[in-house]
């Protein structure tokens, strides 16, 4: 995203996640690609890890609202147009 010149805002990234898990899917898949079949190996997926997110992602619980999303505590430094860190993990609510 940063060589292409795209904003690092949570729907582009949130985007470019989305568009890595369906690849991610997609080439796991034989055969035809129709929305039967995508639908099947969606919700036959492997849960996908990635550092961007709290938990892995699985279509199921997303899809159902089942699992408990998570936030990365960040602060915006005024002027800069940065996110600076403000935590070493993930913040998860308690259920």
């Amino acid at each position: 995203m940063e060589e292409n010149d795209i904003a690092l805002t949570s729907f582009s990234q949130g985007g470019y996640l989305a568009a890595t898990h369906l690849v991610e899917v997609l080439s796991g898949m034989e055969g035809d690609i129709t929305r039967e079949t995508v639908a099947e190996a969606l919700h036959g997926m492997d849960p996908i890890e990635n550092p961007m997110v709290a938990a892995p992602y699985q279509f199921d619980e997303v899809a159902a609202q089942e699992y408990t999303p998570g936030g990365w505590p960040v602060v915006l430094e005024s002027g800069t147009r940065a996110w600076k860190q403000s935590a070493d993990d993930w913040l998860i609510p308690s259920s």
